[in-house]
């Protein structure tokens, strides 16, 4: 039950720093909320990157992600209280676009170690559509 409630603790606080992070534009406090050899999976990598796979791998990588999805200048979002399962965590935003319309997207993370060791967004049709317009 202790180790349960340290990973909580531990999850919640990644949450909130990626969140204080990504409102920021701060892209080294991002990074160093990942492990060294982390990687990202997400529909935006190949439109952004032209990476076919669609995975990022290690902060070089994560950094030029980072760093186009900023340039882009999209407001970060709002989202739910992260559910947490043993070192997964499950995190579910919601952006609201100029013209009303809402957004919603999941981020899966991996933790290892206190770090994200992966983490996997999925969209759904209408927020990636918009993303890639």
């Amino acid at each position: 039950m202790k180790h349960l409630q340290e990973q909580e603790k531990t999850a919640e606080a990644i949450s909130a720093a990626f969140d204080d992070a990504w409102a920021r534009g701060d892209v080294e406090a991002l990074l160093g909320l990942y492990a060294p050899d982390a990687t990202v999976e997400s529909p935006l990598i190949p439109h952004l990157l032209r990476k076919s796979d669609g995975i990022c791998r290690g902060h070089g990588e994560i950094r030029t992600l980072v760093q186009a999805v900023l340039a882009r200048g999209v407001i970060w979002g709002r989202h739910e209280a992260p559910l947490v399962r043993g070192h997964t965590v499950h995190v579910e935003y919601r952006r609201v676009q100029p013209d009303g319309e809402q957004l919603d997207y999941v981020d899966v993370f991996e933790l290892e170690g206190g770090l994200i060791k992966s983490l996997r967004a999925y969209w759904g049709w209408r927020s990636l559509a918009a993303a890639l317009k």
